[in-house]
């Protein structure tokens, strides 16, 4: 057994030793015959098959062979000088065969290695997985093979296929983690003082009610605010506006649904119809609920949001700030009003600001006049008149709408709007920059 086996390693040897002497010399395809093997380690078809260790010997002589096409060439054509149907030439045989596969792993897996982008991916996966790739060419080679060799065959087949699926799989893996770390934020080193945070400022509508408080408390005035939903008697019937008044249309004026109830404003009932809802149109209203709450005299202001249905420009909103004002007391005049914003307007725009009232027409109050000012801190308007404010004597009816006795008290009111105000001062020429919480628009207040 011993002689047998050395014979064996010994035939080995000499194909392989041949294989690679006919690569060297270039022979392979050039019209030589390489030398057979010596007809003493010819085997024929009876012979048992190779003893233990020798075909794991010839397998490893076979890894060797790498992808050097010149040496499978010389190795199909060594083999041929061996019996057919024998043991070592079954192994080189089904190594021929089975090269190839694994060629196309190594093809398969440097092509990968190159891929970068999940198209990219897709399409190399295409090209080896794909109904015009070389496995399903494999597949289809199926039926070429002898009948004892198919099913052998087709394991290759599927144990490539699951190689190829795997190294796809791995790298669609890879390429999914590295579009993460992309969407991820570079790094950040811990060791390092944190950054100062920026402090925040106040939006210029506060920055111009605060200034504006400071001068009216100035001369004796209290803050007073009220709910930015009100019902039509505060909103209208109180300040002197007819039924058939424009502001109370459903067009001008925001009503809420009839079944809605607001636990802090009760509506009143008038028979069998109840009023409605909305959302104050003025700050009057504050003025009327500090009248019923409080005895003259009495001084107040009552900054705060309003809404109307103004379409949205560039000098309109449906949702504004107002800042309005009343005072009280026995025996107001037209010159006590004049005098206050007077003064108001010297604090907020300089000594050098003209004011005039032109006449005008309010419902709750009589006379009525738009108060024109002229000064040169108003931008792009400056040195020219510019209406600012309306104002005008308390109307007597509203004094009885609140109980108080118009033969013994009189006031004034007045009203402005902030973003007006705002835009004049700081320059700003769209009204929609207020509401749009634009960090480089409100940074410039800082």
């Amino acid at each position: 057994m011993s002689d047998e086996h050395e014979r064996r390693k010994a035939l080995i040897d000499h194909l392989f030793a041949q294989a690679e002497r006919n690569r060297r010399a270039g022979q392979v395809g050039e019209g030589e015959v390489p030398a057979q093997a010596p007809s003493s380690f010819a085997e024929s078809p009876s012979e048992a098959s190779s003893p233990e260790g020798l075909e794991e010997r010839l397998r490893s002589r076979l890894r060797q062979l790498g992808t050097d096409e010149g040496l499978r060439q010389s190795l199909a054509e060594v083999s041929a000088s061996l019996a057919p149907g024998s043991p070592l030439q079954r192994l080189i045989a089904q190594y021929l065969q089975e090269h190839p596969m694994e060629e196309l792993i190594d093809q398969a897996r440097q092509e990968l290695a190159t891929v970068h982008r999940r198209p990219d991916w897709e399409s190399c996966k295409a090209r080896f997985l794909g109904p015009q790739g070389p496995v399903r060419a494999l597949v289809k080679n199926i039926q070429s093979q002898a009948p004892e060799q198919r099913p052998a065959f087709g394991q290759r087949i599927n144990a490539l296929k699951t190689a190829l699926e795997e190294l796809f799989d791995h790298r669609r893996q890879e390429l999914e983690r590295e579009a993460r770390r992309r969407q991820l934020p570079p790094p950040i080193d811990l060791t390092l003082r944190p950054r100062l945070a920026a402090n925040g400022t106040l939006h210029p509508l506060t920055r111009l009610r605060r200034r504006i408080d400071a001068i009216f408390q100035r001369l004796g005035y209290s803050l007073a605010e009220g709910s930015e939903i009100e019902t039509e008697w505060f909103c209208f019937d109180a300040l002197n506006t007819p039924p058939e008044h424009p502001a109370r249309d459903e067009q001008d004026t925001f009503y809420l649904p009839r079944d809605l109830e607001v636990g802090n404003v009760p509506r009143r009932r008038e028979g069998d119809k109840t009023e409605r809802h909305i959302l104050r149109s003025q700050t009057s209203t504050v003025q009327i609920r500090t009248m019923l709450a409080e005895k003259p005299p009495l001084r107040i202001v009552s900054p705060g949001r309003v809404f109307r249905r103004d379409a949205n420009d560039a000098t309109h909103s449906a949702n504004f700030h107002q800042y309005e004002g009343l005072y009280v007391d026995r025996k107001v005049t037209v010159a006590d009003l004049r005098n206050t914003l007077f003064f108001f307007l010297q604090e907020l725009l300089g000594t050098q600001v003209q004011m005039r009232l032109r006449p005008s027409f309010f419902p709750f109050t009589e006379p009525s006049f738009e108060l024109d000012v002229c000064s040169p801190s108003l931008g792009k308007l400056s040195g020219q008149w510019v209406e600012i404010i309306g104002c005008g004597l308390v109307d007597p009816e509203v004094f009885r709408a609140v109980d108080y006795d118009p033969e013994q008290w009189t006031g004034f009111a007045f009203a402005l709007g902030l973003e007006r105000i705002a835009m004049f001062l700081y320059g700003i020429d769209d009204i929609r920059h207020f509401t749009r919480n634009d960090w480089r628009f409100l940074r410039q207040f800082a």
